[in-house]
């Protein structure tokens, strides 16, 4: 049983048995403490800390029966019935409860890569992954983790899915309308299973104008996010430069590059970069209601890619510049090779947004949230580059 104390606010809940280790859901315990300090009123007067602070007795009780945690864990502090309480001490206190990090698409490039980032600051039994394909993720299983399926399109598998998680990131789902809709159902899945904070990965800049072709499911989803009435960040990842990587040598295998990005630049972002940021969304603080545009550290041009390419090859590459429609109709000869089956093609819509300036955003919210400096395109070739002559 979990009671909340806080002057003559009194609110009992009683903590269920949802997860295979009948682990108690503990996702309302941080909620309940700062409810319980807005219920009393704060001193109007005297010294600063008492004129912030709140009338509080702010006792939660947490049953934890996972081993060796076998009684009871204190997650706040108890005062005298006239004692000043400051809620910066309330935040802290509460930020000392038992946190369980659910990661949805687990087994995807992205999802991976995030579990092992978070795996690396906090313990692996305070990780839930969610998939489709739950035998992809055996490793880490065995290091502790629990594997859950779940599927977006089967809406059914969520509650069960998101159970006994106080943070989830969310990871965006590729479709039309119906992916913005499996967004929303994931985001209500997960509040109404007690999820506290939910980090969903957007896209840049998704305004009404931007051609970027996911723009609309991405400001639908951050809509219905923001209407959930749990607390979250967005994480606005820029272009992958693997993808851009993976071009790279075909470019250079073919000696020309064939674009309509125009005079158009942007800060493609490593996806391992992707994931950090989104590990310290999930296990730090302060980031509950921040949109951050994760970029690359520098933005890149038509020049500037170019140059990366001759660089790489040691040759000239010729670069072919086309307009939306002469674009189209190459991409659409490039994705039906049978040969380029491991590539994919910047849309043309893609490519119409890089150039109309949609796309050029460049932040330092990779370093903010993980404390590194993000991979330079560059240097993203070169470990590909590396990887590759390893492999022959």
């Amino acid at each position: 049983m979990v009671r909340a104390f806080a002057g003559r606010a009194t609110v009992d809940t009683y903590a269920s048995f949802l997860d295979h280790r009948r682990r108690p859901v503990r996702a309302q315990i941080v909620r309940r403490v700062r409810r319980s300090a807005r219920t009393v009123s704060a001193d109007g007067g005297g010294s600063g800390w008492r004129r912030y602070g709140y009338s509080a007795r702010a006792l939660v009780l947490v049953w934890a029966p996972d081993p060796p945690i076998a009684l009871l864990g204190l997650v706040g502090v108890t005062a005298l019935t006239d004692a000043r309480l400051p809620l910066g001490w309330l935040r802290f206190l509460a930020a000392m409860a038992p946190v369980t990090i659910v990661i949805t698409g687990a087994s995807g490039n992205l999802g991976r890569l995030t579990a092992a980032a978070v795996a690396e600051r906090v313990p692996p039994s305070e990780l839930i992954l969610v998939t489709r394909t739950p035998e992809k993720l055996a490793a880490f299983a065995r290091r502790g983790a629990t594997v859950r399926p779940g599927d977006f399109a089967q809406p059914d598998s969520l509650p069960g899915a998101f159970a006994g998680g106080t943070r989830a990131l969310i990871i965006s789902t590729i479709g039309g309308s119906e992916a913005a809709a499996r967004h929303a159902a994931a985001f209500q899945a997960a509040a109404e299973t007690g999820v506290q904070h939910i980090v969903y990965t957007s896209v840049p800049n998704p305004v009404v104008d931007n051609p970027f072709p996911p723009v609309a499911v991405h400001r639908a989803s951050e809509q219905a996010l923001r209407g959930s009435g749990v607390a979250f960040t967005v994480l606005r990842n820029a272009l992958y430069a693997d993808l851009r990587a993976d071009l790279a040598a075909k470019y250079i295998r073919d000696g020309r590059w064939t674009t309509n990005i125009g005079e158009g630049c942007h800060a493609f972002i490593a996806r391992r970069d992707c994931a950090a940021a989104a590990a310290g969304a999930l296990t730090g603080h302060g980031h509950e209601g921040q949109t951050y545009e994760i970029t690359g550290p520098e933005l890149v041009g038509r020049p500037q890619f170019l140059g990366l390419l001759e660089e790489a090859s040691g040759r000239p590459v010729a670069c072919i510049q086309y307009d939306d429609r002469e674009y189209e109709a190459y991409r659409s000869a490039f994705m039906s090779d049978p040969g380029n089956a491991r590539f994919f093609e910047l849309f043309t819509g893609t490519g119409r947004a890089i150039r109309m300036g949609f796309l050029n955003q460049l932040t330092g919210a990779v370093r903010h949230l993980s404390g590194q400096a993000p991979l330079t395109l560059r240097e993203v070739i070169a470990q590909r580059r590396d990887t590759a002559g390893t492999a022959s």
